[in-house]
């Protein structure tokens, strides 16, 4: 695939299973990035990946010299690529836009930007920065030039939209978070492997996979799980890695309905097709800033999603647009056991949304649906 101005270059530092569908599907075009997943990803040849400085997630010094090193390397990885290549930025890391904004006012580059965490917000929002303070001040200046220097700027969601707009008038379009539906599918857990190695054939699995980071309210659920000992057909799945990984693993101690795994990379699909209801959550801090792009997985999968968050933000939005769950309030742990009980004893309803997830995903969240738009887009 060419965009009307040329090849296509995509650079993200964290490459995963979106980007490396996107270029499988765009034919003829180059990443600047690393794949962490496993296996990796199978590319056709028309698709060349570039070894790039990793992402280090280990304290706040280690990933900001992770960012300038990736910066440094694309820049000049960039400047060796043809001039008239059109640039895929994904903030990830966040700086990237601002890149594309300087190589386009110094080569004359094109570039569309996909907004996946919206900075310097967050930080804003979690006190690592001050609102008014100088730093957030000239990130969200050099955010302006580089939204509204951009052929097109993409988010995934309305409420993000929202809080894009406040540092942009540029033009937002919605692409949503995507998933291989043909990958990742409903599979009765009598036929599905790692059901029967864990023991879940015969449990309600609620399932929380995925990164345990600061924006996610591991404790209510764990909460829950402790309350929930006394039925024992019901039994937690938290796999996944990140800053809340000993708290998990503090607050699931001594709990024999919980199952605490490290990221089981090698096999999602089968893991997520053992879940009989996902937990996603989207700490209030996040609101607006994030969607947590692993929902659309677990729906592809079948599960019943129960959200934890506080309305309104797009994950919410996608829960109840679609019938496919329910959402709690951030905390709520008497909220969040009344579901699973109600879910547990009344297999009608529950399935009714397993069934309402996998249709969302087929027909608004699947690759073939949202890997066409975003290629389309690139051609205009």
């Amino acid at each position: 695939m060419r965009t009307k101005a040329g090849p296509l270059l995509i650079l993200a530092q964290a490459a995963g299973n979106m980007i490396a569908e996107l270029a499988e599907d765009a034919g003829s075009c180059a990443i600047f990035g690393t794949f962490h997943m496993k296996p990796l990803p199978l590319l056709p040849p028309t698709v060349t990946v570039h070894s790039a400085p990793p992402l280090c997630i280990d304290g706040t010094v280690g990933r900001l010299w992770s960012w300038f090193r990736y910066l440094v390397w694309a820049a000049a990885w960039v400047v060796r690529q043809p001039r008239n290549a059109h640039m895929l930025l994904f903030s990830n890391p966040p700086p990237l836009p601002i890149l594309g904004y300087l190589l386009r006012k110094l080569t004359g580059r094109t570039y569309t930007v996909v907004v996946y965490d919206i900075y310097p917000d967050l930080l804003v929002r979690i006190g690592k920065l001050r609102k008014t303070g100088l730093i957030a001040r000239l990130w969200r200046t050099a955010n302006r030039l580089a939204y509204g220097a951009a052929d097109h700027v993409v988010t995934l969601g309305p409420c993000m939209v929202e809080t894009l707009a406040l540092q942009t008038t540029a033009p937002i379009v919605v692409i949503p978070p995507w998933v291989d539906t043909a990958a990742v599918r409903p599979v009765p857990k009598d036929q599905n492997p790692v059901a029967r190695e864990y023991h879940q054939t015969g449990k309600l699995t609620v399932m929380y996979m995925g990164k345990m980071g600061i924006s996610h309210d591991m404790e209510t659920m764990l909460a829950a799980a402790a309350r929930l000992q006394d039925t024992p057909d019901v039994h937690f799945m938290f796999i996944g890695a990140g800053p809340k990984w000993d708290t998990v693993r503090r607050l699931a101690e001594g709990l024999s309905n919980v199952t605490l795994l490290p990221w089981q990379s090698e096999r999602v699909p089968l893991f997520h097709a053992m879940a009989d209801i996902a937990t996603v959550s989207l700490e209030a801090v996040a609101s607006g800033v994030e969607v947590p792009s692993r929902t659309v997985f677990a729906m592809a999968a079948g599960a019943a999603i129960l959200a934890v968050s506080c309305p309104p933000n797009d994950l919410e939005r996608l829960v109840g647009e679609h019938g496919c769950g329910c959402n709690v309030a951030l905390g709520d742990v008497d909220a969040f056991v009344g579901v699973i009980r109600r879910w547990a004893e009344n297999s009608r309803e529950l399935q009714a949304c397993r069934k309402a997830a996998r249709r969302a995903a087929e027909h608004a969240y699947s690759r073939e649906v949202n890997a066409a738009k975003m290629l389309g887009l690139l051609r205009t």
